[in-house]
């Protein structure tokens, strides 16, 4: 191999080739010959770790068995064999050891399908095959979904028209809704529709209230036109909306108003009684509506809460109501209302009567139609409806040609009117006749072509009794039919005074139509728990109209003046009033009265008592029900009473008529009137 020796620095080592190798050895001119046996005196301290190894080279220049190992001045032993080992679940090995020349292979292991190397499910410890588990991807998703759309703690994906994406967080409290097929999601308030369960169906659930707690939401407006007070959006106006029943059960849906509106409502008629309510037709879409005609809730459609007959070639009544035909026929000859039939009267026989009417109501009320008459020879009996005395509210025409109007309340004498008007009728000529009871003014009018005759205006707050029978063509006026000779058509009953305080109006150039805007009341199903609006006129006798389901709900009343909207009522929260504890207890003979305003007449109402001080065997606090008595005759001494708008307790003039059963023996004892506080609550049946 020849020799070797430094360049004299001691820093490289130099072979007879010329080739030179850096090292950090300090050789000082020893020579290496042959097959290095004359390699001497290599102070090992000097060869730093790390810098070199020093190899026997054989005569193909290939490394020799030996080998001078770098940091180690003494020699190696010779590799006899090389072999691999790998975990089963990585694979198979083939081929090991290899002792002299060969192939080292690793070949895939066999997995069943579905399964992947990986950690174990839980734990720490080797490699496993197994199957994918949720967890095992769960968190790769959650990381790579947060890379791809930059979402974090709250975030809602949602797939929209070009791809997916974050939905823009709502506010608090804000629910999300769907939208139907191919549309967003979105969030909603309470003010979007929301489908919630609610503490009451059909119902102002919440607003702005006076200082007694009691419902003060609506305001006079503007004019004639109604607003709602939210005190500036802090007490918004909650609307609860019952639609029904579904597979999960109530259905309900909840609207607000969020802003005060100083004119919610639209204009009113002036001078009257009008009903408001608010319609919904969708998320977030409420609009007012108003009427005249009250609202029915029960179990039941009232048919004879309204009445409209027109005698247009038919004996029905649109609202269902049955009526018997007696002899009279029908024409088209010179109708009062061009296109339609109309009525021919005999005068002696012919009628239409009808059956199942109860009341003209509390309110207001309208009986009107179109009639002509072709003799006074006697009088023409118009319209009416009475009991089967023939007391009520009837009006005919008089020999003279002048109306005349009858109005009993009890129902045995005229006792409220029985007087002839000072306008005279003509005969062949058609005249539109109204006899109407408007509750703002207390009076009664009658109206001949829409003027009223000052003769029949009466002042009366007395209500007609008891009715039962309905008669158009002819009346029985206290026991005696008076028929009409001639014709009529288009009789209504209307549960409201449409025309009001004796102002001149327009009459109608047509029939009424039962689907009118307004005309007829809706009603709410107590079944169904659905709001019901007349989609068409009743097809037979006894039959309904048919209905439309509408998410409607009445929330209070307002009476008008000439210009200006003079009185309001918020109907109660929730359909429950209470108004407090009152005291002295009322002495006898006193009557008291509150009005609930909860506006339906299906009420479940208390009177109650409350000990302030402890006395027969009551403690402060106790509250008492309904038993007062009077101990000399053991007699109930009070009468209780509620409806539509208030509740109310009369005392008996007995002596002793705050009595009650002593809590502790049982004794009948008086209640000292500054002993014990009275209070009035109702809450709605249904």
């Amino acid at each position: 191999m020849g020799s070797i020796t430094t360049n004299g620095a001691g820093e490289l080592l130099q072979f007879n080739d010329a080739s030179q190798l850096p090292v950090d050895l300090d050789i000082d001119g020893h020579v290496f010959t042959g097959d290095g046996s004359g390699l001497i005196n290599l102070p090992g301290s000097n060869i730093t770790p790390g810098s070199v190894s020093i190899v026997a080279l054989d005569a193909s220049g290939s490394p020799s068995s030996t080998t001078f190992l770098r940091g180690d001045d003494t020699w190696a032993t010779a590799v006899t064999s090389v072999g691999l080992s790998v975990a089963p679940v990585l694979g198979t090995v083939s081929g090991s050891p290899v002792t002299g020349n060969g192939t080292l292979a690793i070949a895939a292991p066999i997995m069943s399908a579905g399964t992947f190397i990986a950690a174990p499910s839980s734990g720490s410890g080797s490699a496993i095959a197994r199957s994918i588990l949720g967890s095992d991807i769960e968190g790769v998703l959650s990381d790579a979904m947060d890379l791809a759309f930059g979402s974090s703690q709250g975030s809602i994906l949602q797939r929209d028209t070009t791809g997916w994406g974050i939905l823009t967080p709502g506010s608090a409290g804000q629910v999300l809704q769907t939208n139907g097929v191919s549309a967003n999601a979105s969030w909603a308030g309470r003010a979007g529709g929301a489908l919630v369960q609610v503490p009451v169906r059909q119902t102002v659930l919440s607003g702005v209230a006076n200082a007694s707690g009691q419902a003060n939401f609506i305001t006079t407006g503007s004019g004639l036109q109604p607003g709602v007070n939210t005190t500036a959006g802090s007490t918004p106006l909650t609307l609860a909306f019952a639609a029904g029943f579904g597979s999960f059960g109530s259905v309900d849906y909840v609207e607000q108003i969020v802003s005060d509106q100083s004119t919610y409502w639209g204009s009113l008629t002036a001078n009257v009684f009008s009903y408001l309510a608010i319609t919904r037709t969708g998320v977030g879409a409420i609009s007012p509506y108003v009427t005249l005609a009250p609202p029915q809730y029960d179990y039941a459609y009232n048919q004879s809460a309204q009445a409209s007959l027109s005698l247009n070639n038919i004996s029905t009544d649109d609202f269902g109501n049955s009526w018997t035909n007696t002899s009279v026929t029908f024409s088209n000859v010179s109708p009062a209302i061009s296109g339609t039939y109309f009525g021919s009267f005999n005068g002696s026989s012919s009628r239409m009567a009808g059956t199942g009417f109860i009341s003209l109501g509390n309110g207001g009320w309208s009986l009107r139609g179109w009639i002509k008459s072709t003799s006074f020879a006697a009088d023409n009996g118009l319209f009416g409806l009475n009991n089967v005395s023939g007391y009520g509210a009837n009006i005919f025409i008089n020999t003279s040609g002048k109306l005349v109007v009858g109005l009993s309340s009890n129902g045995s004498s005229w006792d409220i009117a029985n007087i002839t008007g000072t306008t005279a009728l003509s005969v062949s000529t058609w005249y539109f006749v109204e006899l109407t009871y408007d509750p703002i003014a207390g009076k009664y009018f009658t109206y001949i072509n829409g003027v009223a005759d000052a003769g029949l205006t009466i002042v009366s707050t007395s209500k007609i009794g008891a009715v039962m029978v309905a008669n158009f063509g002819a009346v029985n006026f206290g026991g005696t039919n008076k028929f009409l000779s001639g014709n009529g058509q288009g009789f209504e009953f209307l549960p409201y005074c449409q025309h009001p305080n004796g102002i001149t109006y327009s009459v109608p150039t047509s029939l009424s139509l039962i689907t009118a805007s307004g005309y007829a009341s809706d009603w709410f199903d107590l079944t169904t728990m659905t709001m019901k609006s007349i989609l068409g006129a009743s097809i037979s006798p006894g039959t309904n109209p048919t209905f439309t389901q509408v998410n409607r709900l009445y929330v209070g009343e307002a009476t008008t003046g000439t210009s200006a909207v003079s009185a309001v009522v918020s109907y109660a929260f929730q359909g429950q009033y209470d108004s407090g504890y009152i005291t002295p207890l009322p002495g006898p003979g006193t009557a008291m009265s509150k009005t609930h305003h909860i506006g339906v007449s299906q009420l479940i109402p208390i009177f109650k008592v409350k000990c302030l001080t402890s006395i027969q065997g009551y403690s402060v606090g106790d509250v008492v029900c309904d038993f007062f008595t009077e101990t000399a005759t053991q007699y109930n001494t009070q009468s209780k009473w509620y409806n539509a708008v208030a509740l109310g307790l009369t005392v008996g003039s007995g002596p002793s008529v705050w009595d009650v059963i002593n809590k502790s023996n049982g004794a009948l004892n008086s209640l000292p009137a500054d002993s014990f506080a009275y209070a009035f609550s109702a809450k709605r049946s249904w």
